[in-house]
Formats: structure tokens, sequence, C-alpha cells
């Protein structure tokens, strides 16, 4: 069986209030490329749910109420069932949620037409490094499903880019780089490690820098002369509670650098 992990489809209604490609609202189309190219099943999901994948001014996609995504989310639903030898659903999460986020994501996981999490490498600029997002991977790891981290509709960096395709194309895959990176560097894979990641695009440019990771993490310019400027080393990770001499395998193969 051949599973397109990542593929994305939009409300009508979303395309009425948002600017978007004809694509994402044409279900017919989407599947029917999907059978030409010999995917038998994929996996459908939002990194800014009921949102906007595009900069629109005065819509913030993190403050999105627990009725409009339950709305969105059954809207994914509904797909799915109409298509279920076709396609399975991620629940879209903020990764800073608050408690009532996150309990509506509990809620919506409990479909049998998602099987995975869809989150943003990073939040109006902040990494998954953030202590804050402790509570969202503690339920990744407690719900035992795949978490796709997807670049956000404004990466960190861009706020003064207006050309659209730097943002698509180079912008959103830098993000997604830092924001893997970060998720390691923060201990998360130590503290929860049932976490079952996947890093869109490849991973961002992560496969590309596994020599700058370890310098990163151990800067050999900086030994014997004190911490680098702002602070120090950032070894061993932040929340590894003890396990970070295993770090650097552990990070290497999760991520496919081996």
């Amino acid at each position: 069986m051949i599973i397109d992990i990542h593929g994305h489809l939009s409300p009508p209604e979303a395309a009425e209030r948002f600017p978007m490609p004809p694509s994402l609202t044409d279900v017919d189309g989407m599947l029917a490329a999907r059978t030409e190219a010999g995917i038998d099943l994929t996996v459908i999901g939002s990194p800014v749910g009921a949102g906007a994948m595009a900069r629109v001014p005065g819509v913030d996609n993190y403050a999105q109420p627990r009725d409009r995504l339950r709305r969105f989310h059954d809207w994914m639903s509904g797909l799915i069932r109409t298509f279920p030898d076709q396609l399975r659903g991620y629940v879209y999460a903020n990764p800073f949620g608050d408690d009532d986020h996150l309990e509506g994501v509990r809620e919506t996981l409990a479909d049998p037409a998602f099987v995975g999490l869809i989150t943003t490498s990073s939040v109006h600029g902040e990494l998954l490094g953030s202590p804050r997002a402790d509570s969202f991977f503690a339920l990744a790891a407690e719900a035992g499903v795949p978490v796709l981290v997807h670049a956000p509709a404004e990466p960190a960096g861009t706020e003064r880019v207006d050309e659209t395709g730097f943002v698509e194309q180079i912008g959103r895959f830098g993000d997604v780089t830092m924001g893997m990176a970060m998720i390691a560097f923060a201990g998360w894979l130590d503290k929860y490690p049932g976490l079952r990641l996947i890093g869109a695009t490849g991973g961002g440019a992560m496969a590309l820098l596994p020599e700058r990771l370890r310098t990163a993490a151990r800067p050999r310019h900086w030994t014997g002369g004190g911490p680098p400027p702002g602070g120090p080393t950032p070894w061993p990770p932040r929340g590894a509670g003890g396990g970070g001499a295993n770090w650097e395998l552990m990070f290497e193969s999760r991520s496919g650098l081996t």
C-alpha cells in the first residue's frame, strides 16, 4: 500500500473567506490525481486549522475558538467517511494551546477518521523548543499517534518579506528545519520517548546539517574559553533528565541522518 502522509483539502467556506489555490477545495481533482499517481491512501490535514495559510490582515490563526475548530474537523470527518478507502485525517493542534484547546484535540482524536496530529514548527516566531510546548508533547505521547510538524503560514523571520513565493518555498522550509532541531535540543524526545514525529518537507534541511547540529550542541570553538555570548551552551538538552549522553544517537536515528 502506498500512503501519502501529507495532503491538504479545505472546505468551500474557507475559500470564500481566505485567499487559497483552487486545488485546495477540488476534492474530485485531488482524488483523481492521487489515483493516477498510484497512491492508495492520503492523510489530509490543515496546519492552520480553520484559518488561512496566507498572510491575511486581522486574522490570527492561533486564536480559533474550540467550536470553530470542531466545525472544521466535523467537515473533515464527513469527507473521510464519504471516501473511507482513500482518506484519513490529522487533527490540528496549536502546540501552545491552553487546556481547553488541548481537551478539544483529545476529543477529536477519538473519531476514527483521524490517525494523527498536525501542528506548526513555530507560532508567531516561537519555536517548538519552548517550555510552553510541554503539554502538547505530553498529549501526543499519551495518544500514541504520529505528529506531522508543518511550517506555519508566516515562518519566523519573514515578517517583513513581501514576496509570497519566497515565504512559501524558502521561509517555511527554514522554519521546519529550526522547529525540528529545537524539538531535539529541548529534550522532548528524551522526556517523551514514545513521540512519533514527521517533519514536513523532509524535515527541512535537517538531513544536510548533521555536523552543524553536532557543533551547535557541543560548540568546539568555545572549548576552554567559557560559554558563548548570551548564556551557557545548550548541552545537555533542556529537559533531558540526565539522558543527554544518548541524545545525539537518538536524534540522528529518528531524523534519518544515519
